[in-house]
């Protein structure tokens, strides 16, 4: 959950082929996969649970919300385990992610999954 500790963001990027998703960098290192909430069912229960989620002003309405599919704890894996991504750039099907003294790292997206490669 992005609310259990404050993070600054550092940059984002909307994943490719488009599907309102989106990576979101952070400068404590950790890269957030984040999509739109679309299920009136899903806005619901963030409602009733209290997620800082309010409920929409005619009901039956659809309420943009984020949700974290997934959380890339080490962009850079074991290599550079603790550096921060600075950028995030996409392309079909994976993520690029550029770091402080020419850091490089490569992410795969495939069956809904993100795979490092590079």
């Amino acid at each position: 959950c992005l609310r259990e500790v404050p993070a600054l963001f550092a940059d984002h990027a909307w994943l490719e082929p488009a599907d309102g998703s989106f990576a979101l960098c952070t400068a404590e290192g950790p890269v957030h996969i984040l999509s739109s909430l679309s299920d009136e069912a899903e806005v619901s229960e963030a409602v009733a649970e209290g997620n800082g989620v309010s409920p929409p002003a005619t009901p039956g309405t659809r309420l943009p919300a984020l949700r974290v599919l997934c959380t890339i704890e080490a962009p850079f894996q074991d290599a550079l385990r603790g550096s921060a991504p600075l950028c995030v750039r996409c392309f079909p099907h994976g993520l690029v992610f550029g770091g402080s003294r020419g850091a490089v790292a490569v992410w795969e997206h495939k069956d809904s999954e993100f795979r490092h490669v590079a």
